[in-house]
Parts: structure tokens; C-alpha cells; sequence
């Protein structure tokens, strides 16, 4: 095995144990009181993939809004998170466990990926190994500013950076692995098995992370109109193939989620828009600030695939301050691109080795902060019972027995935060769980939170499905903690323990 490579699975065993340990961490904490609920970074993105798996361990292939009560007919969308789900029932194993064994398998695949590309462009073994950890474990500089309370790039921005793709979801790492291999193959001889390798490839990226598509895409087409002027035409291959293997499923999604009357609804109100410039500037630097000197001196690098490299680094900049809804999506492995014209940038500017190596280090110490940042701010997460990580042990039990003595699909009237857990825990519907997943999300959350406080008792029923003959209402700590609910005095009681009542919530 390649030294490179040898680095990239040790690197993979450093990331993975982080991330296994603060798995293992959570659990021991939650003592007698507390139910972990699997996810530390990200909870609420996190249960939302588990809601999506639950589909797909039940037996579907279609996608429908697991927060939904009514949520239509549905799509062959989030398939990979569907094929998670029957692949967590074929395999008779939990949801959680598959998500977070893809996560770890993912991050192998995604390192590996990864140390592929850089030794393709940095030779030298020593400066091959340094950036590769610096892709794999750095961040940006948004530390600097946390004593400001402002929340930079760095910190939530999970698909820009590899350590905070692994930390996030299995997609991310997934969609990156399949996204540095494209650039590999792209960089390689033009032959006819490579164009088939573009093919399957792209079509994995359409289904994976589509918006990766749209900028390898982008990447393939600059860099096949660059080598036509430059007298060779064989490569166009590359741009058909990729053009028929990603393109046919990218334009059904788009029209699936214009046509389909929910799917429309809840698409119009996921917005992700991109940082602003000086947040993603300091989220990106150092790196980004040697980047940038190395795209300026373009002239002066001295690499076979710098043209590649430039618009890759520029692609995503660009996309992501376009009038788009979803702009931040384009900026998935920003950071590698980052760190790696920044590597070639200090050995361009840098001639003594000595001095190479001091600016380096420089670059690594500034990057490093952010990361165990987070690890810590995840740990604190974990003290302190965070009730975004932890259900109490009677809210569990409660959501356990909805669970298993209520028709599937019932909808469950809770606060918004446990709103979060009940999909991924069972296969009952909420009124809002999520900013995005719910729709109409923002008025829904308000008429829960005036309805559990006892002030405004009616808007809700605006948002209760017709169909909807009984609900169950959930009373427990949290939704206590939100005021005076009087009218459970007349409801029925299905459920109690120590903590939460479930009642009946019958519709006239």
C-alpha cells in the first residue's frame, strides 16, 4: 500500500474514533433519566435523516414528507436514504446504527478518495501528507470571533468541510468521495472506460448530492473547452458521458419539486443561502487568503492540472452568490480546493524549505482552533443534557408507546422541539418538526407554541389536516414548560407516566 494511503486510513481512524467516542460518550451520559437521542452534531438535520431512512426500512422507494400528515403522493427522491433504510432491514439492524456505520464507511472511502487526488497533483510525498490533514481536520477562523457571538461558516457550513461532512450525515463524505474521484478521472487519459467511469459517477452524484453534480459539471465542460483549444478533442467524450449520466435525474428532481403540489410547498421554503463574504472568507482562511495569491500568480504555479484547480475554486464561489435559493449547497468541498491551492501556493512563494515548513505550520495552527471548537462545544452538548441530543426517559417511553399502539401515519400534536424526534423515533406525523422540513414551518410554530401556552387555542386547527378525525396530544415537560394548557382537563387519557400524559385529541 502507498504511504499516502497509509496516512489517509490513519487519518480515517483519528476522525472515525473522535466521532465514535463522542457516540459512546453520549450513550454512557444519559444515565437512568435521559435517552440519547444518536446525534450530536446537528440534531435536527440528523432526525430528519432518520424520518427518510424509516420510509425506506418500511418498504418504500418513494419519498414522501415524513413530518407530513397528508404529504401527498410523493417522489423517487433522497433515494440514498430510502436504500439505507431497506438496507437497515435487510440486515435486521436499527436506522441509527446503519447511518452511523455509513457515516464511518463514507469517511474511509471519501479520505481515500481524497489522498488519490492530492498525490495526482502534489508529488512530493512529505507536502502530499500535510495537506492531505489539513483537508481532513482543518477549518477556518471563525473562533476568532466567537467571543462576539457571531456564528461563522465554519461552525454549521458541514458540506464545505471534510471533518464537518463526516460529523454530519452519510451523504456528505459520500457525495465528496464520488465528487474527488470524478476530478481523478477527469485529470487522467480520456479512454473510452474512463468516459463509462463519468457515466456512473455523475448518475451517483445526481442521486447523492446533486448540487456537487452541477459543479463537476460545470468543471468538466471549462476543462473539455480548454484542451479543444488546446488541439484535443478526445476528452468531449468526458462531457457526454457525464451529460447523459447525471443530467436525466437532476432535471426529474427539479421538475418533481415544481409540479408536485406538496413537494412544491415545502421546496419553496428551503432557502440556504451562502454566508456573507467576510464570513465565508474568514470561515475559509487562512487557506483561502493563499488560494486566492495562487489563482492572482496563476502564471507562476508550476502543476500539470492548475487549470482544473483554478475553476474548481472559483465555480462554487461564483455559484454560490447567484439568485438561487440553495446557494450555500454549491460550496460542498470548498474547503479542499482552499487548502490545496494553498499548499501549492507556499511552495510557489516559499523557495527555502525551512521557510515552507514554518508557513505551514502557521497555516495548520490557525485551522485547528475551529475544529476542536466544535468537538468541545458537542461535548458540552453532552454535559449538560442538551434537549436537543437527549429525550428524558419518560418522553422516550411515551414515544415508544405511540409507537407501537397507534395507526401509522397518526398525527401527534407536541411542542416544536420533541416535534424534532417523534418521526425518527416512530412512524407518527407532527405539526412542525422542522424549519425546513415542515411546511408552512414558521406560522405552524407559532400556532403550537400559543396553543401549548394557553393563548391563542384556535389557530392551530387551521394546520390540522381534514382527514384527521383523532389526534394524540403530548404533554410532557416541554410542552409544560410552554404554559398553561386548561383544556386537557376534558380530554381523554390514552397513556401516563411520571412525566408525560397523551391524551386524545378528537377533531369536531
Amino acid at each position: 500500500m502507498r504511504p499516502i494511503y497509509k496516512s489517509a486510513l490513519l487519518l480515517a481512524l483519528v476522525i472515525i474514533s473522535l466521532n465514535l467516542g463522542l457516540l459512546v460518550y453520549g450513550q454512557l451520559s444519559a444515565g437512568s433519566d435521559y435517552v440519547f437521542g444518536g446525534i450530536v452534531y446537528n440534531p435536527l438535520d440528523g432526525n430528519s435523516y432518520i424520518a427518510k431512512m424509516r420510509q425506506g426500512y418500511d418498504g418504500a422507494w418513494r419519498f414522501t414528507l415524513p413530518y407530513e400528515c397528508n404529504p401527498g403522493r410523493g417522489a423517487f427522491i433522497y433515494l440514498y436514504y430510502l436504500f439505507l433504510g431497506h438496507l437497515s432491514a435487510w440486515l435486521g439492524v436499527s436506522c441509527m446504527f446503519m447511518y452511523h456505520l455509513s457515516r464511518m464507511v463514507n469517511a474511509i472511502m471519501m479520505l481515500l478518495a481524497l489522498a488519490a487526488l492530492i498525490s495526482k497533483i502534489i508529488p512530493d510525498l512529505i507536502w502530499a501528507k500535510r495537506t492531505l490533514w489539513l483537508c481532513g481536520l482543518g477549518s477556518g477562523m471563525g473562533w476568532l470571533v466567537l467571543p462576539f457571538n457571531l456564528p461563522t461558516a465554519d461552525m454549521w457550513l458541514a458540506e464545505g468541510y471534510p471533518f464537518l461532512s463526516i460529523l454530519a450525515n452519510p451523504h456528505f463524505p459520500l457525495g465528496l468521495a464520488v465528487f474527488l474521484v470524478l476530478l481523478i478521472v477527469l485529470m487522467d487519459t480520456p479512454t473510452w472506460p474512463n468516459a463509462v467511469l463519468v457515466f456512473v459517477l455523475c448518475l451517483l452524484l445526481s442521486v447523492i448530492q446533486p448540487f456537487l453534480l452541477v459543479t463537476i459539471l460545470i468543471l468538466i465542460f471549462t476543462v473539455v473547452g480548454f484542451r479543444i483549444i488546446m488541439k484535443d478533442g478526445s476528452c468531449i467524450k468526458f462531457l457526454l458521458f457525464g451529460l447523459v449520466g447525471g443530467v436525466p435525474y437532476l432535471v426529474y428532481q427539479f421538475w418533481v419539486l415544481q409540479s408536485d403540489p406538496i413537494l412544491s410547498e415545502w421546496t419553496a421554503q428551503n432557502k440556504t443561502p451562502a454566508p456573507e463574504v467576510w464570513n465565508l472568507l474568514l470561515s475559509l482562511s487562512p487557506a483561502i487568503i493563499l488560494a486566492l495569491i495562487t489563482v492572482i500568480l496563476y502564471k507562476r504555479l508550476i502543476s500539470t492540472h492548475k487549470y482544473t484547480l483554478v475553476i474548481w475554486l472559483l465555480v462554487p464561489l461564483i455559484l454560490a452568490y447567484l439568485p438561487f435559493a440553495l446557494q450555500r449547497r454549491f460550496l460542498a468541498g470548498i474547503y479542499i480546493i482552499c487548502s490545496l491551492l494553498a499548499v501549492l501556493g507556499i511552495l510557489m512563494l516559499f523557495k527555502k524549505p525551512e521557510t515552507q515548513t514554518r508557513i505551514f505550520r502557521i497555516v495548520l495552527s490557525l485551522s485547528i482552533p475551529g475544529s476542536i471548537i466544535i468537538l468541545l462545544i458537542m461535548t458540552s452538548g453532552i454535559i449538560s443534557h442538551s434537549s436537543y441530543l437527549y429525550l428524558t426517559r419518560s418522553e422516550y417511553n411515551a414515544i415508544v408507546w405511540l409507537k407501537n399502539n397507534t395507526p401509522g401515519g397518526s398525527l401527534v400534536l407536541a411542542s416544536p422541539e420533541l416535534g424534532a424526534f417523534i418521526p425518527a423515533h416512530s412512524d407518527n406525523c407532527v405539526i412542525y418538526g422542522h424549519e425546513f422540513e415542515s411546511i408552512n414551518s414558521a406560522e405552524r410554530e407559532k400556532a403550537l407554541i400559543s396553543f401549548f401556552s394557553g393563548k391563542d387555542m384556535m389557530t392551530l386547527t387551521e394546520h390540522i389536516p381534514e382527514n384527521v378525525d383523532i389526534a394524540y396530544l403530548f404533554y410532557g415537560p416541554r410542552e409544560r414548560s410552554l404554559g398553561d394548557l386548561a383544556i386537557i382537563e376534558n380530554l381523554a387519557v390514552v397513556y401516563a407516566n411520571d412525566e408525560v400524559i397523551i391524551y386524545e385529541y378528537p377533531q369536531e
